[in-house]
């Protein structure tokens, strides 16, 4: 197999090289998300969603463009690859697939604003230990409206995080007498 040199880019990722790490990042194809959705020029918010989020999303009307809100919902869950900070929006837009409603396809927007003060970030590769440490945190029916919970879990490889996952699930609640 020859050797091509190093390398700079794979798939989207651009794998930025410095004096003792690398860093993945996903700028240019969160800059092309940007446009697809019509908001090069957004003004940037904090968070990827607001801290109380709105419980009854069913009272809001049909989103008229269903193909496009997939198409950017899509597209958020490849940048997910090295952006663990939006996984828990993406996934709660994703649960929204099969029917956006316009109050979801509003958060859509706010997640893009947050990317566009994101859009440098970038996940470090740094030399370390092979010990692999993980966390995990659940917060069980956190919504009382629909007794849903949120789960997630994050694996290290040292110091570097190579797998995470949050999602919300159904409660199920059983009580033995």
């Amino acid at each position: 197999m020859p050797n091509l040199d190093s390398i700079s880019q794979f798939l989207g990722l651009l794998i930025i090289p410095l004096e003792t790490s690398y860093h993945l990042s996903q700028t240019l194809y969160a800059t092309n998300l940007l446009e697809k959705s019509g908001m090069k020029d957004c003004k940037p918010v904090l968070a990827p969603l607001p801290t109380k989020l709105p419980t009854l999303i069913e009272n809001s009307a049909p989103y008229q463009k269903p193909e496009f809100y997939e198409q950017l919902v899509g597209s958020l869950q490849y940048l997910t690859i090295t952006r663990p900070d939006l996984s828990f929006a993406v996934n709660m837009l994703c649960q929204h697939m099969h029917k956006p409603y316009n109050l979801m396809f509003r958060l859509l927007k706010r997640v893009i604003r947050y990317i566009q003060g994101t859009l440098y970030s970038s996940l470090p590769i740094i030399p370390s230990s092979l010990e692999p440490p993980a966390y995990s945190d659940s917060n069980w029916a956190i919504d009382t409206t629909t007794r849903t919970s949120v789960t997630g879990y994050c694996a290290f490889l040292g110091t570097n995080l190579v797998s995470w996952c949050v999602k919300k699930q159904t409660t199920v609640a059983r009580f033995f007498y």
